[in-house]
């Protein structure tokens, strides 16, 4: 990046800090993410509403949920919509209502919350753009059953198949899997979903992950 600053090229920069940034939350830098993603945005803004505003925000508005930080990620997510729609970047503005749906329902609105969960899946699903499913499908499973509706995340589980990428089992299937179990009161069974999720952790290379499911 600093090659790329320095030859003028500071939008193309800022893309590849929004990529840079992902690389270290993937190996537990969350704060060496953060510091990419806030320094991207600073370059980004210049220029006005963008996708890569927006997903800067997006990323932003991840890292204060998983910090517990809800009013501050609800109000980032917010703005990213709002940039996301300007831009007309409609898959980054369906994967914000993510981040705002997570945030709502820790601020105490937990069926408004859902329904903005489950209209980013609904959403994202309907448009065939299946990592951004996932990932709603995955929030959604896992809040519902922190909150102690894991009757209600069980159903969801069916659409973990038919939207496997290539055909191939990830972590957060079988992380969600465990989890669901876990709070139905089947430990033995949340165990070995827990075990097999983090060894697809571990092959994805993902410490964050593999972190995420040896504490499960």
């Amino acid at each position: 990046m600093p090659l790329l600053e320095a030859s003028g090229q500071r939008r193309d920069a800022a893309h590849y800090r929004l990529v840079l940034g992902r690389c270290y939350w993937e190996r537990s830098q969350p704060n060496l993410a953060r510091q990419e993603y806030e320094r991207a945005r600073v370059e980004l803004e210049r220029e006005g509403p963008s996708e890569d505003l927006a997903i800067a925000d997006v990323r932003l508005a991840g890292l204060h949920m998983f910090d517990c930080e809800h009013t501050e990620c609800r109000a980032i997510a917010e703005r990213a919509i709002a940039e996301a729609k300007v831009a007309g970047a409609n898959l980054i503005r369906i994967w914000a209502g993510l981040f705002l749906g997570g945030s709502t329902i820790a601020l105490g609105e937990p069926d408004e919350g859902f329904a903005l969960m489950d209209a980013t899946f609904q959403e994202a699903d309907r448009r065939g753009v299946f990592w951004i499913a996932r990932n709603a499908l995955h929030n959604s499973i896992v809040t519902r059953c922190v909150g102690l509706r894991a009757a209600q995340a069980q159903p969801l589980l069916e659409h973990y198949e038919r939207l496997r990428i290539g055909g191939r089992e990830d972590y957060m299937e079988f992380f969600d899997r465990g989890n669901v179990a876990y709070y139905l009161g089947y430990p033995e069974q949340a165990r070995l979903h827990y075990h097999h999720a983090n060894r697809l952790a571990r092959d994805s290379e993902s410490s964050t992950a593999e972190a995420w499911t040896i504490r499960s």
